[in-house]
């Protein structure tokens, strides 16, 4: 199981794998998702990470959705990964890909 670490530098918390690698876990089990919308009913940013994580830690992955006549056309991920080692309160400052 990853251990969640605090870089005590940077006030984030990371996640460190068995054999000492950061932020590349697999997760099988229950996530926390938030939603950030349009300001209608269309989803643009949605971020997982695990219950309990803070908004702030590097521990999310966050997709941005793209529509165009309010259907949806694409799905891209925050710096081109669907890896764990986001912030969600960054979201709107990554590049999507």
């Amino acid at each position: 199981m990853p251990e969640s670490i605090r870089d005590e530098s940077s006030g984030k918390t990371v996640i460190v794998n068995s054999d000492g690698s950061i932020n590349t876990v697999k997760r099988d089990y229950a996530l926390t998702v938030l939603t950030d919308f349009d300001g209608g009913n269309f989803p643009i940013y949605i971020g997982e990470a695990l219950p309990g994580t803070d908004t702030g830690d590097l521990l999310w992955r966050i997709q941005k959705r793209t529509y165009t006549d309010n259907k949806l056309v694409a799905i891209k991920w925050a710096d081109g990964s669907a890896e764990f080692v986001k912030e969600w309160d960054e979201r709107a400052t990554y590049t999507y890909s």
